[in-house]
């Protein structure tokens, strides 16, 4: 399985959307099989996942965000 890590952060981004590994703007939007990490660690909110639209999947055998 594929995993995506970043380590960003709301402070050192500014805000929670910038702060995500993956941002997903968009509407029927599917993906599979993918782990998604933000690996910011302690001391300010970190997003794994920042996600606006309809109609989303995210399905994984073992899922981790």
């Amino acid at each position: 399985m594929v995993t995506i890590t970043y380590n960003g952060s709301k402070a050192t981004k500014g805000n929670d959307d910038d702060s995500g590994t993956l941002r997903v703007h968009a509407n029927s939007f599917a993906m599979y099989n993918i782990n998604v990490v933000n690996s910011y660690g302690i001391g300010s909110q970190a997003l794994a996942l920042s996600a606006y639209g309809d109609q989303q999947v995210y399905k994984a055998q073992t899922c981790t965000l």
